[in-house]
C-alpha cells in the first residue's frame, strides 16, 4: 500500500482567480494498493516479495528515491524526478506496470492493483471541483483550456479521467473513495463501474450497517474497520448486511499493534471476508503473518 500525499502550497493565481481559502498542490494525493491473488498466503508472499524488489529498482533508476510510507508501501518526498518529470499517478502505474511485466508470466497472472481515490482530499467545496493536477486534466478529451492550466475539473470530467485510468491499466480490480463523501449525486456516475470492478466505500459507510444500506446502490464493496465499529456485534451487523446484499467485504488495519493485527485477522477468517490493507512492518507484523498463516490452514 504506497500512500503519498504532497506538501500543499498556495498558487496566488489560482487563489486570486477562485477563493482565498484555496491551498492547492501540483500533484493530488495517490494511494495505490498492490494485491497478489495466489492461492496461497507463502505463493503471494514470495511473488510479493520478487515484485516489491523489482519495482524499488526500477523507480530507482527512474531517478526517484523511495522510503517506507504510512501504510508500508514506497513512496517518496519528490515532486520530480532526477531529470525533472512530474511524479504523477501515471507514471507510477507505469513503472509499476514495468514490474509487473517483468516477472514469470505464471506469477504476474496473479498480480492486480486497488486505486483509493481520496477523492475527499481533492474535493474543493467552495467552488465544486476537483483537483487532479494540469497533467491528468489534460488527457480528458474536451477539456478547456482554462482546466488544462489549472487542474481544476467537474465532477462529470472527474468521472472521464478515472474511467480513462481503469481503461488504461487493465490489472485494477478495485476503487475505493470515487467521490467526495458529502456530496452523494457525485456518486452516480459509480454505478457504472460496477459490472466490472470491485466499487468500495470507505469514508462513505464508516463500516456501519445503517450507512451500507444507505448508500447500496453507489457501491458492491465496504471496506470494513474494527475502530469505526467499535463493538464486535456492530461489526457483524455490518459484515452481514455487506454479504446480504450480496457485496464483497474488505478488512482493514487500523494500526501496527500485535493485538489489534491478530483481531482484525482472525475476525475476518470467522466472518468470512476478505483480508487486505495490510502494513507489513512495525510491531504487527508477525500476528500478522501467523495469522494469515492460519488463513491458508482454515481455506486451503
Amino acid at each position: 500500500d504506497a500512500s503519498r500525499f504532497p506538501e500543499r502550497f498556495t498558487d496566488d493565481g489560482l487563489i486570486a482567480k477562485k477563493d482565498k481559502s484555496i491551498l492547492l498542490a501540483m500533484v493530488p494525493p495517490q494511494e495505490l494498493q498492490v494485491m497478489v491473488l495466489s492461492p496461497t498466503w507463502d505463493e503471494a508472499r514470495k511473488i510479493g516479495i520478487k515484485l516489491t524488489e523489482k519495482y524499488k529498482k526500477l523507480l530507482e533508476s527512474n531517478g526517484i528515491r523511495t522510503k517506507y510510507g504510512a501504510e508500508s508501501g514506497y513512496t517518496t518526498d519528490q515532486m520530480h524526478t532526477a531529470d525533472g518529470k512530474l511524479i504523477t499517478l501515471e507514471l507510477t502505474l507505469d513503472i509499476l506496470d514495468q514490474a509487473v511485466d517483468s516477472l514469470d508470466p505464471q506469477e504476474a497472472k496473479y498480480v492486480r492493483y486497488a486505486l483509493d481515490l481520496a477523492a475527499g482530499e481533492m474535493y474543493i467545496p467552495e467552488i465544486d471541483m476537483y483537483y487532479i493536477g494540469p497533467d491528468a486534466a489534460t488527457q480528458i478529451p474536451g477539456i478547456s483550456e482554462e482546466s488544462k492550466k489549472d487542474g481544476l475539473v467537474t465532477n462529470a470530467e472527474f468521472t472521464q479521467y478515472k474511467l480513462g485510468l481503469l481503461e488504461k491499466y487493465g490489472r485494477f480490480l478495485s476503487v475505493e473513495d470515487w467521490a467526495d463523501d458529502t456530496e452523494p449525486e457525485h456518486w452516480e456516475d459509480a454505478k457504472q463501474i460496477m459490472d466490472r470492478w470491485i466499487q468500495m466505500g470507505d469514508d462513505f459507510d464508516v463500516s456501519l450497517a445503517y450507512w451500507i444500506k444507505k448508500y447500496a446502490q453507489y457501491q458492491n464493496a465496504h471496506l470494513q474497520k474494527p475502530n469505526q465499529s467499535a463493538e464486535e456485534e456492530t461489526a457483524i451487523d455490518a459484515v452481514a448486511t455487506s454479504h446480504n446484499l450480496g457485496n464483497v467485504v474488505v478488512a482493514s488495519h487500523r494500526g501496527t499493534r500485535s493485538a489489534q493485527e491478530t483481531y482484525t485477522a482472525l475476525f475476518a477468517i470467522g466472518a468470512g471476508v476478505f483480508a487486505g490493507k495490510w502494513t507489513l512492518w512495525g510491531p504487527g507484523r508477525g500476528a500478522l503473518i501467523a495469522a494469515m498463516t492460519q488463513t491458508d490452514a482454515v481455506l486451503n
